[in-house]
């Protein structure tokens, strides 16, 4: 099954397939949704966001990365809240 929330379809990542090329391709629909920002840590904020603007790209970067995950990898980063954090710690 792949993922389509964001209409792309990209292979679920399930722990057995290719790391690196899945987060290759998630790394891409995020730039593509305008969500890129996301993958630098909170402390560097741009300053032309609002705190609730910077707050709900981070979540929709998180959510959107959840939706190209399987079960399994899925469950290890459920109660991330950074789309960077989950999209580094889904490969480890």
């Amino acid at each position: 099954m792949a993922g389509k929330g964001t209409g792309f379809a990209v292979e679920l990542f399930n722990g057995n397939n290719d790391f690196i090329k899945w987060q290759q391709r998630v790394k891409n629909i995020l730039m593509k949704e305008g969500l890129v920002k996301d993958l630098k840590k909170m402390s560097e904020k741009p300053e032309e966001l609002s705190n609730s603007k910077w707050t709900d790209m981070r979540k929709l970067a998180n959510s959107t990365i959840q939706l190209f995950l399987g079960n399994t990898p899925l469950l290890e980063v459920i109660n991330e809240t950074g789309s960077n954090r989950a999209l580094g710690q889904v490969g480890e």
